[in-house]
């Protein structure tokens, strides 16, 4: 079989664990996965997750970040402490961005900040590699992070340092000396540069570049 049968066969079918307990967003997104033609195990906490434990043959977790009882950063550790974890994408509200970089840091590969695209939901469901390298000191990763981010001028890095802390735009324009509106015009530069679809993928290259390490 081909590499480009391959590439199609693993973006059909896959099986994903959704795990978010605000029944309109947890119905709503399984109903759009199942009829794109994925299976789905939908859980209400953290806590329902763990008590189950994740269903085998498992592809993809995507994972709230905020829940009552165990929240995202909690079930993370607690299924990554029991090894062979899937990708996990964590779903984060307005605001949630440090926790979601926490995230990253303790092996989620990605995040979507609500109300996520649906688009963007089913093309990253489709195309995650079901056993990507999820560390970011991963070297290749690592490397690859770094040059894209050495692309950046000094005040552009430091914007996108303040983006990947999940500083509001007038923080980062106090902080650099700038006003709100240059801040904004940077990060419209930031994501050119990165050749990056907006937020979410420019903060994982911050995360997985080191940027937040100092």
């Amino acid at each position: 079989m081909s590499e480009d049968a391959l590439t199609q066969s693993d973006r059909q079918g896959r099986t994903v664990v959704l795990v978010d307990d605000d029944p309109a967003v947890r119905d709503s997104t399984a109903t759009l996965l199942e009829h794109a033609g994925h299976k789905i195990h939908a859980f209400v906490s953290g806590d329902a997750l763990i008590e189950a434990g994740v269903p085998p043959g498992t592809d993809i977790i995507l994972l709230d970040v905020m829940m009552p009882g165990r929240n995202g950063l909690d079930t993370l550790r607690a299924l990554g402490a029991a090894g062979g974890l899937p990708p996990v994408v964590m779903l984060t509200g307005h605001g949630d961005i440090p926790l979601a970089v926490e995230a990253m840091k303790l092996g989620a590969v990605e995040f979507l900040e609500k109300p996520y695209p649906m688009a963007g939901l089913l093309d990253l469901v489709s195309t995650l590699r079901p056993n990507p390298v999820r560390k970011a000191e991963d070297s290749q990763q690592r490397q690859e992070a770094a040059a894209a981010v050495e692309k950046l001028s000094s005040r552009q890095r430091e914007v996108l340092r303040g983006l990947a802390l999940g500083e509001q735009s007038k923080i980062t324009a106090h902080r650099l000396g700038l006003s709100i509106r240059t801040v904004e015009a940077y990060r419209g530069h930031i994501f050119e540069r990165l050749r990056v679809r907006g937020m979410a993928e420019a903060v994982r290259i911050a995360v997985v570049a080191g940027l937040l390490d100092d």
